[in-house]
């Protein structure tokens, strides 16, 4: 584009998505270390956060709560039990569709059935946690989609 030369609107809109600082984009975090909670939140500065003290208060925050939801779960799944890991299923199950950032060793069938899009190693790079989370694809609100309950006759 040449210097002084007006722009075309659709031109800002893609220039404002490579933008990282999308302070519209909200992210749950759930570690079961407070310090590591702390390092992945000091990580996404500039992100409208939420830290999840445990993981029945995660559950209800993606699936309960009225909108505006998070949309990106940023969770560190090395430090949580397997049952824990089994009851995160809660959230996909109860029409959560938005992007998970898996933080540690997640073997392939985890990553599947959570639909992990991005897994980081356990000694991240502040640096890369912030850029797997701007990096992601959108920024409208997700919403609950209709589960159907099961109904004993």
């Amino acid at each position: 584009m040449q210097p002084g030369r007006p722009r075309h609107p659709r031109q800002h809109v893609r220039e404002a998505r490579r933008d990282s600082s999308n302070p519209a984009l909200r992210a749950l975090i759930y570690s079961p270390n407070e310090d590591r909670a702390s390092a992945i939140a000091g990580a996404l500065d500039g992100y409208v956060l939420v830290m999840a003290r445990g993981l029945r208060y995660l559950i209800d925050t993606l699936i309960e709560d009225p909108p505006p939801r998070p949309q990106v779960l940023v969770v560190d799944v090395d430090l949580m039990s397997p049952g824990e890991l089994l009851e995160l299923h809660a959230v996909r199950d109860g029409g959560w569709c938005g992007h998970i950032i898996a933080i540690g060793e997640v073997p392939l069938a985890l990553r599947r059935s959570l639909g992990a899009e991005t897994v980081l190693d356990h000694d991240f790079r502040p640096e890369a946690l912030y850029e797997a989370v701007s990096a992601l694809p959108f920024d409208a609100a997700t919403i609950p989609l209709p589960v159907l309950r099961e109904v004993g006759f």
